[in-house]
């Protein structure tokens, strides 16, 4: 993790804060559990102190951390708190005073990459079942401060509440802004066509995807912390499948009657 911070104070008092291990933990969780631990390093007093972490951090808790990564995906925002004990030194006087850190701040969360968009999407024949019937690239947006290094992410899809196949996005590195990617899927296209050939997606050819994340693979380790997270709720992303149909296949969608 990296943290790049600045403590600003009134600089009337000249002191050395000793380095120290704080906990992390999420504030509106009522048990204060901590998911991760940080070693801050010395510091002092200065009217603006410029403080930058970059370290490998501990893991103390899974699943309060698959807890923390549930809320960052599913909320706007996210209130963590960073809390430890440490000693202050003041200039001129030869002992330490024990005191507490504690420091709560408001992150930017994921908000479920909501504004997630499919372009440039191209469908092909096939079931699906032997390989990707369906390639394009996404736009998700990742609001956070955070760069999230996923590796392979796979999502189950359905169209209302039937499974249509899974889809997959490889080596997901995502940096805060929005972030153009490739995406493959298998998918059943006979249930998808008879789907987008129903009121009201007939109208306009666009047909809402329902995304459940199913796995993530980072160089051969599963992460289910962010997998959970993935899961933990559905994310809708609306596809214009008659244009697609029609781009690639010369397929015009059409209303069914209700004889068909």
């Amino acid at each position: 993790m990296e943290i790049d911070s600045s403590i600003t104070t009134d600089g009337k008092i000249h002191a050395k804060v000793d380095p120290f291990e704080a906990d992390m933990y999420l504030e509106d969780w009522p048990a204060h559990v901590a998911f991760a631990t940080v070693k801050m390093p010395e510091t002092n007093s200065n009217k603006h102190q410029v403080v930058n972490v970059s370290q490998q951090v501990t893991i103390t808790d899974m699943e309060e951390f698959t807890r923390f990564n549930v809320w960052f995906h599913n909320n706007e925002t996210v209130r963590v708190t960073v809390y430890g004990k440490t000693k202050v030194k003041p200039s001129g006087l030869s002992r330490k005073y024990g005191v507490t850190f504690k420091k709560t701040l408001e992150l930017k969360g994921l908000n479920h990459f909501a504004g997630t968009e499919v372009n440039d999407g191209h469908i092909g024949f096939g079931s699906g079942k032997d390989g990707p019937n369906f390639n394009g690239t996404t736009t998700i947006p990742n609001a956070s401060v955070f760069t999230l290094d996923n590796g392979n992410v796979t999502f189950t899809n359905f169209v209302g509440d039937i499974e249509v196949g899974t889809l997959t996005i490889p080596n997901l590195v995502l940096k805060p802004g929005d972030n153009v990617v490739n995406i493959t899927a298998s998918m059943n296209q006979s249930i998808i066509l008879n789907a987008v050939q129903q009121e009201p997606y007939c109208k306009t050819g666009v047909l809402p995807f329902k995304l459940l994340g199913k796995s993530v693979i980072n160089h051969g380790e599963n992460l289910t912390y962010f997998a959970a997270a993935l899961a933990s709720s559905n994310q809708t992303v609306e596809i214009d499948i008659g244009a697609i149909l029609k781009k690639d296949l010369d397929y015009e969608v059409k209303c069914q009657s209700k004889n068909d």
